[in-house]
């Protein structure tokens, strides 16, 4: 015993010591979503160019994880193979590999999941890319089970070590005819209207709706905002009584369906069915921005007043839920998990406990949210309506307002008692996400909101204060104030937007003056001769450089980034910089043509607005 004593005493210091110096690079991260795998026994490194050289010295694969915090899919990858001793053995002694928060770098998980989608034919999180010596993707993969996915990384090995001169040169031939020349780089010979692009915007959009259950597709659904902003920008120009029907319809139905939050509000960040009932847990800032804007757009469009309390209510939602308990600016969203690692657990309900919170009115809240119904997820009901406001009134004999009130008062009670849950938080702010949620609070003050309007001065001055330093805009802030890194291309361009979007409502002089030094850097920073580049920063080979960048969750930056520079050159009245804007924006492409549903904010929001609808002769084709 004295010997073992001896020893322990003699070993333990040592052991400690070596725990120190091999502590996880992430573990000191500003991103919640990296210091989550920390402890993980696979040994990650931060994206750096450490990691490039460590992969180059030994000639071994780079092996890209990327997620995000409030990702289920991520979180049961993790337990199940990246804190599996076997799987995290193998690939520390084969790979370097690489943890990343996506939201962290978006330029760097955009071109990966272009790589997926064009190599797989779809993409999704987690995204696993396994990359050469020298940089270049070679095969990716999304989520697998532990067994499948260890079997896919010894496969790939077993190859690496007999063809890597091969394998090293079809991953940079395939990378470099990825973007040697995309549509939206390749000039059109002969220019398009602006007014007939965006007929045939219309036509694709309605072409992909779902004109049962409204949003587009036939599977999964996705809010895909740009896409019906775009709709009720053309709707407004031209009445389209489809295009209208068709924005009734998906607006009705994320408003009353799983979309939504019926207890606290707030929207999911997309359903896995095509009905919008059951949905995708977490719920984003940026989805939450976006919607709101445009329901309080819509609600004048369409003249809809229950369009304008949504989008309110959505603002007023963030607000509370979603402000930074640091102090300044709004988290990046809330986790799909809830404190016991259920999915979606933070949200559902056993009828019980809605029948006491109803009290006289169960039999109405029974039957509107379907908890009569057999249930559809194992961890409860997700209260959401089943049949419409009118046809519960008629069936209960009631008046339609005294049903929206028995409802509300239920998702009030409850909402109190969830107050006791837990439910994990992503605290970073990013400075693109609080841009567009500029946006919306400017739109929430323009239709009347003082309370959104004064939430915009405060956001105004916290970006300024805490993400624009020494001229520059920053990726973003963690939860301690400490930088995410150098703001790209996207973070500009949002930022900007929601600048000039204030400073249009409130005619602030010194928010049009911060909004021209965002435009003048960017400009400074991320174009050159036509073509813009999405991060400068990027340690991959070959410089990704765009004409334009399509929208898709979210807005398209240089669409957004040439409507709010016209904005401000209309503002200060300088013809040299409305040149420049007209002449990008007039530039047009294989990529209009060929995918005008991938494009409507260039297309509605801002060829008519710099070129004119009819103007054929300042459109150019190179």
């Amino acid at each position: 015993m004295r010997f073992v004593r001896l020893m322990l005493k003699l070993l333990v210091p040592l052991v400690l010591s070596t725990a120190a110096v091999m502590a996880s690079p992430l573990a000191d991260s500003g991103s919640p979503y990296l210091r989550l795998h920390a402890d993980d026994p696979v040994k990650w490194r931060t994206w750096n160019a450490d990691a490039l050289a460590e992969a180059r010295r030994d000639n071994r694969l780079l092996f890209f994880s990327i997620g995000y915090y409030a990702c289920h899919w991520c979180h049961v990858m993790q337990r199940e193979s990246f804190q599996d001793a076997e799987v995290a053995a193998y690939i520390n002694r084969h790979y370097v590999p690489v943890k990343i928060d996506r939201e962290v770098e978006p330029v760097l998980d955009g071109q990966m999941m272009h790589f997926m989608e064009a190599t797989r034919g779809q993409g999704g999180w987690p995204l696993n890319v396994f990359l050469t010596p020298e940089g270049y993707p070679l095969v990716g993969t999304v989520y697998l089970p532990r067994d499948d996915f260890l079997e896919f990384v010894q496969r790939l090995q077993s190859r690496w070590q007999g063809q890597a001169p091969e394998l090293a040169a079809t991953a940079r031939k395939g990378w470099d005819a990825l973007y040697e020349a995309p549509p939206v780089n390749v000039p059109l010979s002969a220019p398009i209207a602006p007014a007939e692009l965006r007929t045939r915007f219309v036509g694709t959009a309605l072409q992909r709706a779902d004109e049962l259950s409204g949003g587009f597709g036939y599977e999964t659904k996705f809010p895909q905002v740009p896409q019906l902003r775009g709709l009720l920008v053309s709707l407004a120009r031209a009445p389209d009584a489809r295009v209208e029907e068709f924005l009734r319809l998906t607006l009705d139905a994320m408003l009353d369906g799983g979309l939504r939050d019926h207890v606290g509000e707030g929207f999911f960040r997309y359903t896995v069915d095509p009905q919008w009932q059951i949905p995708h847990f977490e719920k984003m800032l940026y989805d939450n921005a976006q919607l709101a804007r445009l329901y309080l757009e819509a609600a004048v469009v369409l003249d809809e007043p229950r369009y304008r309390d949504a989008g309110i209510d959505t603002l007023h939602f963030v607000l509370e839920v979603m402000a930074s308990r640091a102090g300044g600016g709004y988290i990046a969203s809330l986790s799909a998990l809830d404190e016991n690692d259920v999915e979606g657990g933070y949200y559902l309900w056993e009828p019980e406990a809605v029948r006491k919170a109803a009290g006289e009115h169960w039999p109405l809240v029974e039957r509107a949210w379907g908890l009569e119904l057999p249930r559809n997820l194992e961890a409860g009901y997700l209260p959401h309506l089943q049949h419409s406001v009118e046809t519960l009134a008629d069936q209960f004999e009631m008046d339609a307002a005294d049903v929206i009130k028995a409802l509300d008062a239920t998702g009030k009670a409850l909402r109190a008692q969830r107050e006791s849950r837990g439910l994990p938080r992503d605290s970073k702010r990013l400075a693109g996400w609080n841009g567009l949620l500029l946006s919306a609070l400017a739109a929430g003050g323009a239709a009347g909101d003082a309370r959104s309007l004064g939430a915009a001065r405060d956001l105004v001055a916290w970006m300024r204060e805490s993400l624009w330093a020494d001229d520059r805009l920053r990726r973003g802030v963690d939860a301690d104030g400490r930088s995410l890194g150098a703001g790209v291309l996207a973070d500009y361009a949002y930022v900007l937007d929601g600048a000039v979007a204030y400073a249009r409502l409130t005619d602030d002089a010194a928010a049009w003056a911060w909004a021209r030094e965002l435009m003048e850097t960017a400009w400074s920073r991320f174009q050159d001769e036509g073509l813009w580049t999405p991060d400068p920063g990027s340690l991959l080979p070959g410089q990704v450089m765009v004409r334009m960048t399509p929208d898709d969750v979210l807005p398209s930056a240089t669409a957004l980034m040439l409507a709010a520079s016209d904005a401000v050159a209309e503002h200060f009245d300088d013809a040299a910089l409305k040149g420049r804007v007209s002449d990008l924006a007039g530039t047009q492409t294989a990529a209009l043509e060929q995918a005008p549903f991938a494009h409507p904010t260039l297309i509605t929001r801002v060829l008519p607005t710099v070129l004119g609808d009819a103007d054929r002769e300042t459109a150019k084709s190179d």
